[in-house]
């Protein structure tokens, strides 16, 4: 008896330093037979001197813990090919979770349902409004920028023409010298193609089978905003199941949550490939955009202008629909990006 099973890919995992925080910080970094635990202590002191919120993070998939515990001894397996949980796996998981509760690393990356620290709050609001309550919570990917006018960083914005379709996000377009344009999606392929917009702001996939592509040159895949989806039940209908079968429907509603977030990562990346002509592409329609690197510069300019242009905007808007709309986002969401609404 054991796990029996044909492998069909390979990944490596491996820890990505922020050498730049490290600079800033005049903290070196630990020489090549540094433990996690040096790693740690090193980051934290980085943290600290460069006020940045946390000193590390890891996702929330078994196999990026497996390194960590492998190096505290753990075998995984036993000689017959048996999962193992012994004293260095168990070590791991005690210094793992030790650093969550010290505040170096945030919960919601590993821990939180879906990777957002607004759901719990989210839930609650939905079930005292709505009457429903959330079963998952999964992203469509980050909104990028397509251009048609050559670009080389964000101050190549002032003055362009770029399509949007919130108020914040207008907000933050507006603030980088562009004039925002309020599109709807069907509306921006012919805009792109005729002048009426020089740029346009989606998703990777959204733009990719939306053939954007086709009208625009310049891929700027800058982050500026975020979709959200779920799915949902109403409380009454949730209501009608027994305790054991509402545990065993959560269960299973996270599990696809799971899926649907490594479903949306692979298909973002596979996206920004294919836009830009590069490989793997298999998921979306090859193109050859031009990839604008993003600069730490522009991503420096965003944060800023969320802080003094978009959050202030949000919280009048967000606290007349809930008077403590601010404060419990400052407590969840705020407080691991490192925002603050004042």
């Amino acid at each position: 008896k054991g796990i029996y099973g044909m492998m069909s890919q390979l990944t490596v995992t491996g820890a990505y330093i922020n050498k730049t925080l490290f600079e800033q910080a005049k903290v070196p970094m630990p020489g090549p037979t540094a433990t996690w635990d040096d790693w740690m202590a090193a980051s934290k002191k980085v943290a600290d001197a460069t006020k940045t919120p946390f000193a590390m993070a890891m996702d929330r998939t078994g196999h990026r813990f497996a390194p960590l515990a492998v190096a505290y001894g753990a075998k995984i397996f036993d000689a017959n090919g048996v999962p193992v949980i012994d004293d260095g796996y168990k070590l791991a998981a005690t210094k793992f979770v030790g650093w969550h509760k010290a505040g170096l690393i945030p919960k919601e990356v590993w821990g939180g349902l879906g990777g957002s620290a607004y759901r719990d709050a989210f839930d609650k609001r939905l079930q005292t409004r709505f009457n429903s309550k959330v079963l998952t919570l999964w992203p469509f990917g980050p909104q990028v920028f397509y251009c048609n006018s050559p670009i080389k960083s964000l101050d190549d914005m002032k003055g362009l023409k770029v399509r949007s379709f919130t108020p914040s996000m207008a907000a933050l377009i507006q603030s980088l010298g562009a004039t925002p344009v309020t599109l709807q999606f069907s509306e921006v392929y012919p805009a792109l193609q005729r002048g009426v917009a020089n740029c346009g702001v989606t998703s990777p996939t959204s733009g990719n089978s939306g053939k954007w592509p086709e009208v625009t040159s310049y891929f700027l895949p800058l982050s500026v905003s975020g979709s959200v989806q779920g799915h949902f039940v109403n409380l009454e209908y949730w209501k009608k199941f027994t305790p054991d079968q509402q545990k065993n429907i959560a269960s299973q509603f996270r599990k696809m949550e799971d899926e649907l977030w490594g479903m949306a990562e692979r298909a973002n990346a596979d996206a920004v490939n294919c836009n830009v002509g590069k490989e793997p592409c298999k998921e979306n329609t090859k193109f050859a955009m031009n990839l604008v690197q993003v600069s730490a510069a522009d991503e420096k300019r965003v944060k800023d202008a969320v802080s003094k242009v978009v959050l202030p905007l949000w919280k009048t808007t967000c606290n007349k629909v809930d008077p403590k709309c601010s404060e419990t986002w400052n407590a969840t969401v705020g407080k691991v990006r490192g925002y603050k609404i004042d």
